[in-house]
């Protein structure tokens, strides 16, 4: 609740600063509080995506703690409220309806699935509510509407990266499997239009449902085709059957995959590390031995006891971007939305410098993985980078 001032009051005050300056006494005058601004969170607590989702939660809450602890930004506080979107569209439908209608949100964070991303999007723009998405990379999201931002970069990044990948490998035919849904179809097509471009031969194409207790016959058309490689765009949950299932296949192709694999914590279903050794693949880089990431990763640590998972670091920017445009803006949805571009201007986060364009987008560049045995235990090594001046720079 605002806190209202009469005339005395403010005439008192007014007086106190005339007499500090002629006493030439300087002060830092309190911030006056404005009030309590809800900012939403809707993130895949379940389904597909749901062995990420701590770090996802967890980069925000750091967010929202670490400002309220400093008694907020330009007089307004912060209540975060967490919707589940099932790594489902319809539910990230529902749960940003929710959001907007029931507790009255300003901004949004989220989504992380790109297709949970473009259903949230329409009620967003509706509403005039910022919606800014730590993970959602279909290049569909680029034309989601003016109140759509991501602090992560375009597949049309990532799927030239991946293609180049291949080139640099020396692979002349390859087999694509992808999630039917905006990012794996977003993905497949960028891969394909690059590495073909560039002489390459894409032999055959598989898009398979989310939520299938097998992928056997999805895996026997990319068996049949023997691609000299194989690109996999998947999710932890469905992503774990399709690995171990190719390898009981016997399926002898090297894999590139996508950053919806890249995070250690599929390992954790059984046999899947094992079945993944050797697999390559790319994932958005975030600036190791930069201050902001230190902080980051210190205070992450220091608050959880842990380090962070994949776009842990991306979704903490997300969030921070967001507090700090509505402490310029206020709770209005056009102000806070003037305000991100204004914000998010060589912003220096923990995942990297963010610079909003026109479109809400960002440039990025990403580390290129792969899974090797280290001291006894499966890690994902980082082998490589790609930077869209310099290419793919293998170590």
């Amino acid at each position: 609740m605002p806190i209202k001032y009469s005339k005395k009051n403010i005439a008192i005050a007014a007086a106190a600063v005339v007499l500090i300056v002629i006493l030439g006494v300087f002060v830092v005058w309190p911030a006056v509080p404005k009030g309590t601004v809800k900012i939403g969170h809707i993130l895949p607590i379940s389904g597909p995506l749901s062995p990420y989702s701590e770090g996802f939660r967890n980069g925000v809450r750091l967010a929202v703690d670490e400002v309220n602890g400093q008694g907020g930004v330009g007089g307004w506080t912060f209540e975060l409220i967490e919707e589940d979107t099932g790594t489902d569209a319809s539910k990230a439908a529902e749960a940003t309806r929710k959001l907007i209608d029931v507790d009255g949100v300003s901004v949004i964070v989220g989504a992380y699935a790109s297709s949970c991303t473009m259903a949230a999007a329409p009620i967003c723009e509706e509403n005039q509510v910022v919606l800014v998405s730590p993970a959602s990379t279909s290049p569909l999201v680029s034309d989601a509407g003016n109140y759509i931002f991501r602090v992560v970069p375009s597949d049309e990044l990532q799927g030239v990266a991946m293609a180049q990948l291949a080139l640099e490998k020396g692979y002349k035919t390859a087999g694509i499997i992808v999630i039917n849904n905006q990012y794996g179809i977003g993905l497949e097509q960028v891969f394909k239009r690059v590495f073909e471009a560039a002489g390459g031969s894409v032999v055959v194409v598989v898009r398979y449902e989310l939520g299938a207790a097998s992928y056997k016959t999805e895996l026997g058309r990319l068996k049949a085709a023997n691609p000299d490689v194989i690109i996999d765009v998947s999710y932890a949950d469905d992503g774990a059957i399709i690995f171990k299932q190719a390898k009981e296949l016997g399926i002898a192709s090297p894999w590139i995959c996508a950053e919806g694999v890249a995070d250690e914590a599929i390992f954790g279903a059984p046999g899947v590390a094992d079945a993944m050794m050797g697999m390559m693949g790319t994932k958005p880089t975030s600036p190791e031995g930069s201050a902001a990431n230190k902080a980051f990763l210190d205070a992450y640590n220091a608050k959880f006891g842990m380090a962070p998972g994949i776009y842990a670091d991306y979704a903490y920017d997300a969030a921070m971007i967001a507090l700090q445009a509505v402490g310029r803006a206020g709770s209005s949805g056009d102000a806070i939305r003037g305000a991100m571009s204004t914000v998010g201007n060589n912003y220096e986060g923990a995942s990297g410098t963010k610079t909003f364009d026109d479109k809400g987008d960002v440039e990025g560049e990403y580390i290129i993985w792969q899974v090797q045995m280290v001291e006894g235990s499966y890690k994902m090594v980082q082998i490589g980078t790609w930077t869209s001046s310099g290419g793919v720079v293998l170590s």
